[in-house]
């Protein structure tokens, strides 16, 4: 019996302690990582001395590949950059003309400087007959861009590339055409080509070309390895081989059903080894497909006897490498392990105490990593815990110290527009307007609000209010969360008295120094105009357009003086409007009509789409005519030769929407939202000649808003033109009227959909 009681306690102990150590940490995280770690040793180990042999192989074949994409990369980009020279010789002014004529002298001029700038081997230009008028070769070999031979005469009319564009043939690419030509001494030449057109015709072609040597140089160069182009046939058309094509030709060459494969299939990798030079070499195929033209194949080779002997003395040592390290990580791994099992139980200890109310407990834990982190962020909550009503009562106070410190008044409303908070400055304005308001300003708060603007897009409002002598600008934004629950207002006074006073000055002095000018410009522009009419048989061409320059520049500054003095009636309040039922069609042919010589002198296109059930609108005729002319204007001013200016009417409702629309420039974004702003221009234009105060679109939001209308920017978008809109009220009783779609400025009555300025 003692024997066996003995043997019993045994077991229990050993039963104890088993599941202490399975229960502790300490087990849980040393004993899966060890016998994780010997597993990916034994596995690791294996698969390292499998894979690492080939390895260095596949590398090399990556990097064979790697450097067959960039050539074929290298071949497209080159094509691109051939269009978009071809693009710039085709579309260049005068081309077209002197292809016709047959004229090498201007295609000397305009295109032997594009062929320079743009470091073009070879440029060739034909006429409708395939006859050359211009053939360009820079000197191969020369690094002076300027070192070239210009050549004409030669019959190119051979050449597939010159026979298909003359033939006006095109592909699901378009009407571009590639080919590889040999030309003597410069070998073969990667020539891009496409058609030259004139009033829709074909009359020539042009083919820029660059030398395919010198091209594969560059790719050599980019890639690292050797670059040989074959035709369809498997012959070498050239290589970057040194001794040339002829003295490797027996070797690269390939034969014609071996090339026909890797066009068959591109997406495949065909390899081939030889020996060049007592050296060994891969390379890799692939389709030399430009445009839908197979123009043959290409191969790039690198030396492989560096990699092949690599490979062979390297996976021994990968293998001892490998069985080392695991054994290093095991070690270091146990080690490692120990420092993560102590700070975790003094976490543990730590938390129970905190949790048991003792907040003055820290871990004591100091250490850079994960654990260091969650015992400092443990220490900083428990210090966070006690330290929280001492932060709040200073950041209330910090609050307090600002708004009381700020110049301009603040006050905080709650949901039911009760004030929350005022700092003394807000006291100190409204105080000052305390006359304005029978009770006091702060009680009659909720009356300013409602004379606020609309909200913008932010939230806020915009307020201005005058009482008490002072003009006060108010801004007003919700006050939110980050749920977006809204918990109240809050506003920001700010007396602009000052600011307006400086305003009213500076529109008065406008309007004096405006009425001041009127009268000189007046008897400028009069006196100019009796010349023109009494005396224009003694005056010779120069004296004439000078007269006619004073006048056209006197008209401009009457109107832009009477601008200014609109501005100010309508910063005054004092414009008036003489309304009638007025026809906008004919009112728009009118205005247009007058725009119509020097729409024609721009090469612009003027259309007017008017309906011809078009009913009258109750408008001010002269103001509604101001505001269609400063439209056209900009249009005008903002439109390059060969745009379109279009005006287009149409009803909707009880009002008549008119569209003003053109392809010039366009308008940025931030500019965008100050379009209708005083003297503001927009800044972002690429032309120097485009003149003006910056008040035609005030103006004309201030006479089409005194209709009690609107104006808009539609749409614009930059290099795409711009759409103004505007609306005008029906008139109430309306007559049948006769189809009015007149030409701009003829003055008929019949009916046409609308009116085209020509282009020259």
């Amino acid at each position: 019996m003692g024997a066996s009681d003995a043997s019993t306690g045994f077991l229990h102990r050993i039963t104890r302690m088993a599941g202490s150590l399975a229960s502790s940490i300490r087990t849980k995280i040393v004993l899966p990582y060890a016998v994780l770690t010997l597993a990916v040793a034994a596995v690791g180990t294996f698969v390292v001395t499998q894979l690492v042999a080939g390895s260095l192989e596949e590398r090399f074949v990556n990097q064979l590949v790697e450097s067959g994409k960039v050539t074929s990369d290298s071949v497209v980009k080159k094509e691109r950059e051939h269009l978009k020279v071809l693009r710039a010789m085709a579309f260049t002014q005068g081309v077209d003309v002197a292809a016709v004529s047959g004229d090498m002298h201007t295609l000397k001029e305009l295109l032997v400087p594009l062929a320079v700038n743009h470091q073009m081997d070879s440029v060739e230009v034909t006429d409708n007959l395939g006859r050359e008028l211009l053939g360009f070769r820079h000197d191969k070999g020369s690094a002076d861009v300027r070192d070239y031979t210009l050549t004409t005469g030669t019959d190119l009319s051979t050449w597939p590339i010159v026979a298909r564009i003359l033939a006006s043939q095109s592909d699901p690419l378009g009407d571009k055409f590639v080919m590889l030509v040999k030309e003597e001494p410069v070998g073969y030449v990667f020539y891009t080509g496409g058609p030259i057109r004139y009033g829709g015709q074909v009359v020539g072609a042009i083919l820029v070309g660059t030398y395919l040597d010198e091209f594969l140089a560059e790719i050599k160069q980019e890639t690292l390895a050797d670059v040989t182009f074959y035709d369809n046939r498997g012959q070498v058309l050239a290589t970057t081989f040194r001794g040339g094509e002829e003295q490797v030709k027996d070797i690269l060459e390939v034969s014609p059903a071996f090339c026909q494969s890797i066009i068959a299939r591109p997406d495949e990798t065909l390899r081939r080894s030889f020996t060049l030079y007592r050296r060994p070499y891969e390379t890799v195929f692939g389709p030399l497909q430009i445009r839908e033209s197979s123009l043959g194949i290409f191969s790039v080779t690198l030396p492989s006897n560096f990699i092949v002997q690599k490979a062979a003395t390297s996976r021994l040592q990968f293998g001892a490498v490998f069985a080392s390290a695991m054994v290093l990580v095991f070690v270091v791994g146990y080690l490692i392990s120990r420092r993560i099992i102590v700070p975790i139980i003094r976490l543990v200890q730590t938390s129970r105490a905190v949790a048991a109310g003792d907040l003055s407990r820290q871990t004591g834990i100091r250490r850079g990593d994960e654990i260091g982190i969650l015992a400092s962020s443990f220490d900083q909550m428990t210090r966070s815990l006690r330290e929280r009503t001492r932060e709040l009562e200073e950041e209330a106070s910090k609050v307090k110290a600002i708004l009381e410190s700020i110049a301009d008044g603040v006050i905080v409303e709650d949901k039911e527009g009760r004030i929350i908070m005022m700092n003394p400055a807000a006291e100190r304005i409204l105080g000052s307007m305390s006359e304005g308001f029978p009770i006091h300003p702060i009680k009659e708060l909720p009356a300013i609000h409602a004379k606020g603007e609309p909200s913008a897009a932010d939230g806020s409002e915009d307020r201005r209010f005058e009482a008490g002598g002072r003009v006060v600008s108010a801004r007003e934004a919700p006050v939110m969360t980050r749920d977006g629950v809204e918990l109240g207002k809050v506003m920001v006074f700010r007396d602009i008295t000052r600011e307006v006073e400086v305003d009213r000055l500076k529109d008065e002095f406008i309007e004096n120094v405006s009425h001041e000018l009127r009268t000189p410009l007046t008897s400028i522009k009069g006196y100019s105009e009796l010349l023109m009419l009494t005396a224009q048989d003694k005056l010779d061409e120069q004296q004439q357009k000078s007269l006619n320059y004073i006048s056209q520049r006197s008209s401009q500054l009457v109107t832009m003086i009477g601008e200014l003095l609109d501005m100010t009636d309508i910063a005054a309040g004092t414009l008036g409007l003489d309304l009638a039922p007025t026809s906008l069609d004919e009112l728009i042919l009118e205005v247009m009509g007058s725009w119509r010589e020097r729409i024609e002198e721009k090469q612009l296109t003027a259309v007017a789409h008017l309906p011809d059930d078009l009913p009258q609108v109750l408008v001010d005729h002269d103001r509604i005519k101001r505001v269609l002319h400063n439209l056209i204007s900009n249009a005008y001013n903002y439109t390059m030769p060969g745009g379109n200016i279009v005006v287009t009417t149409y009803t909707e409702g009880d009002k008549v929407r008119v569209d003003v629309e053109d392809t010039g420039f366009g308008i940025s974004e931030p500019d965008q939202n100050r379009l209708f702003t005083r003297f503001f221009r927009v800044r972002e234009v690429p032309r120097d000649d485009v003149r003006g105060a910056g008040l035609g679109l005030y103006m004309a939001k201030a006479l089409i808003e005194a209709h009690g209308e609107r104006i808009w920017l539609e749409r614009s978008k930059p290099g795409e033109g711009s759409v103004f809109s505007f609306t005008l009220p029906i008139a109430e009783k309306q007559e049948s009227k006769e189809a009015n779609s007149l030409p701009i400025g003829a003055g008929n009555a019949e009916a046409v959909e609308h009116y085209v300025v020509p282009e020259r």
